[in-house]
């Protein structure tokens, strides 16, 4: 990771060093080391079967790598060899699961681990920030709100993958939209909702006119937190 920290200079792609195994991999163990290098390295059968006229993004992301005729291993892009490490690892193991209970039980998990993070970043910038607290009957405000003298901030956080493997594989235009709907407008809505009950006198927050500018705010992360830190 230290060796490929994304700058976003415009030459930053092209003026990479080569891959140096004796630090990117210095923490595993040969068989490991071997393992992934191989499963991100683009070779001969794959940059055949990719069109020139219109690069297949999914191959570069999956397999980022290539490796010259002196053996020296380049990636193509360093932001494809990040998402190669980061983003793919959580929808590799995701996809890999056979049942959808599983695949529920683990993308739960993983959307608990991205709220904690996200809630103890606002909760440091903001020390007096307040973590979500239930209110009427059952209903539960966003993940975190932050009161300021010009306004308050309503910050809810979602982990949701909108490309999965079934979405690549068997996406039609409706299943495009609903996945639209799931990603962009039910988070925005859940938010309104907390918004519209607050105004409504449904839960109180210390200080706080109903009538004050209420700033929404969706947090979806765009790499898993412990690896990347890439956010949106």
């Amino acid at each position: 990771y230290s060796q490929f920290v994304i700058t976003n200079a415009v030459d930053e792609d092209w003026q990479m060093p080569h891959f140096d195994f004796d630090k990117g991999l210095s923490n595993l163990k040969p068989k490991f080391q071997t393992h992934l290098v191989n499963n991100l390295l683009i070779n001969n059968i794959n940059y055949k079967r990719i069109d020139d006229s219109f690069y297949n993004m999914n191959d570069l992301t999956k397999r980022p790598f290539i490796k010259l005729e002196d053996g020296v291993v380049i990636p193509l892009s360093l932001r494809r060899v990040f998402i190669g490490l980061t983003d793919s690892g959580y929808f590799d193991i995701l996809d890999f699961l056979p049942d959808k209970t599983q695949k529920d039980a683990f993308a739960n998990a993983f959307g608990l681990a991205v709220e904690d993070y996200v809630v103890d970043v606002a909760t440091h910038i903001d020390t007096k920030a307040m973590s979500e607290f239930a209110y009427g009957t059952g209903q539960k405000t966003t993940d975190v709100i932050s009161i300021h003298k010009d306004g308050v901030i309503f910050i809810e956080c979602k982990k949701r993958q909108f490309h999965n493997l079934d979405f690549l594989q068997n996406g039609t235009r409706d299943l495009f939209y609903e996945r639209l709907t799931e990603f962009c407008f039910k988070p925005l809505n859940q938010v309104c909702d907390r918004i519209s009950d607050f105004r409504a006198g449904k839960y109180v927050l210390l200080g706080v006119p109903k009538d004050a500018m209420i700033y929404p705010v969706i947090v979806c992360p765009i790499a898993p937190p412990l690896l990347s830190g890439a956010w949106d």
